[in-house]
């Protein structure tokens, strides 16, 4: 279990499971085969929950007594959405929300929950709280430590909301294998904020779990779950907060990417922590390999060489998509300027409308060549590009952003395709631009 040094703060409570758990199991388990996603190597059988309770009361208020804070919000708050104020790293500045988080009781719940032992990826996404509140102006000044239970009116567009209008819903597939998300918020008057679960076409979205209630969360296997959160709407405020987690035991490798947070997020900070949690990752595995070769050795068993090709194999791809997802900020912040975060989020949608442009072809074999020949920072991407077209070609199977890559012998396997399956959007979306594709698309 990792252990996060935070420092002593004011006005907070100091965590206490007796006090501010208050646990039941949830109604009901989803499994990955009920919503007809398969399991592979990355996985595990539990897909979600149905919400269960977690917190008490006593446990609700002082979770909304560490965030609401001038200093938490000076310090941990962004604005990377329209309406919503995030408050990221707040592991860092509250004491009470890592130790809720990171206590071996909590873990407990979260890890029966999930059917395997997790752990808070890092640091950074500890806590990570969206706000949302129905006035305007300053948004700490409208809330306050007793959650309001306030109704607020809907409008005609509200009531006609559909969650599957398509302009009306956020979808979205989070970056690291688990997430736990816990309302804050009375959702007595709410309407909507509902997840709904789709297994391959988010518009014949049919599984629907409904949103959580003050103290309450759900749990769901994220990495690999297309789902969309419903808005809602008929509340003075809203307030969730998630964690997001991996597998503790050794030999369970994750298939984590930062696509989601790079568009917006501290990429030093950003980039430390993911850093620090993949390379003690690595030498933990390397460590037990270690500690089991020389127990062989002492015990006079025979070394079987094929567990280290594998594990070398692994650790192997690994660290390249753990080198791959740390974009250069300076590409990161150029694309942030021009486009914004929305923008950069768009990159695969500008890709698509460029690969379907009659006589796309040569243009694209053109900026390909451009790439390998006249942009030094492509080298890596092209060289992965180069090396997943050969294995699909070969019959392999590989796994992307958007699901399984399968060789199509009438639609070539593009650098674009292979940078949209990394979830590069800002690489996609620099190279588009440096080589003149994006003009072909008047954008």
């Amino acid at each position: 279990m990792p252990s996060f040094e935070v420092p002593c703060v004011h006005q907070e409570d100091v965590f206490d499971p007796k006090i501010h758990l208050d646990y039941s199991p949830a109604e009901r388990t989803f499994t990955l085969a009920e919503w007809g996603i398969q399991e592979h190597e990355y996985t595990t059988p539990i897909a979600g929950c149905t919400p269960f309770r977690l917190l008490s009361l006593e446990g609700v208020m002082a979770y909304r007594r560490a965030i609401l804070r001038k200093d938490v919000f000076d310090q941990c708050a962004g604005h990377p959405f329209p309406g919503t104020v995030t408050l990221r790293n707040l592991a860092k500045v509250s004491k009470f929300v890592n130790d809720f988080w990171t206590h071996p009781d909590t873990l407990s719940i979260i890890s029966d929950a999930l059917g395997i032992k997790v752990v808070a990826v890092m640091p950074t996404e500890i806590g990570h709280t969206n706000i949302q509140v129905s006035g305007s102006g300053d948004v700490l000044s409208q809330l306050k430590i007793q959650p309001s239970q306030e109704a607020r009116p809907l409008t005609k567009e509200e009531e006609s909301y559909d969650p599957l209008s398509g302009s009306s819903v956020i979808p979205w597939q989070d970056s690291y294998p688990f997430v736990c998300v816990l309302m804050l918020s009375d959702t007595t008057h709410m309407k909507g904020g509902e997840t709904y679960v789709s297994a391959r076409d988010i518009q014949a979205a049919s599984i629907i779990i409904r949103g959580p209630g003050l103290g309450t969360a759900v749990v769901l296997q994220g990495g690999q779950v297309k789902h969309l959160a419903a808005r809602a709407f008929g509340s003075a405020e809203r307030i969730t907060t998630i964690t997001s987690f991996r597998a503790a035991e050794l030999g369970r490798f994750d298939d984590s990417r930062l696509a989601n947070l790079r568009a917006y997020d501290n990429l030093p900070e950003l980039y430390s922590q993911w850093s620090l949690y993949r390379l003690k990752k690595m030498r933990d595995e390397i460590d037990a390999a270690v500690r089991k070769i020389e127990s062989l050795d002492k015990s006079g068993i025979t070394f079987v060489h094929q567990e280290t090709e594998a594990l070398c194999e692994e650790l192997s791809k690994y660290s390249q998509r753990t080198a791959r997802q740390m974009v250069d900020p300076e590409i990161r912040d150029g694309l942030a300027r021009k486009y914004g975060a929305k923008g950069i989020a768009e990159a695969s949608k500008y890709w698509q409308l460029i690969r379907a442009m009659p006589q796309a072809s040569p243009k694209i074999a053109e900026a390909t060549r451009y790439a390998e020949d006249s942009m030094p920072r492509m080298k890596g991407y092209t060289f992965d590009w180069c090396q997943t077209r050969a294995r699909i070609q070969r019959g392999s199977i590989e796994r992307g952003t958007q699901g399984l890559i399968v060789w199509d012998d009438k639609a070539d396997y593009l650098l674009g395709d292979e940078l949209e399956a990394q979830g590069l959007n800002e690489i996609l979306l620099w190279w588009l631009e440096e080589t003149g594709l994006m003009a072909a698309i008047g954008a």
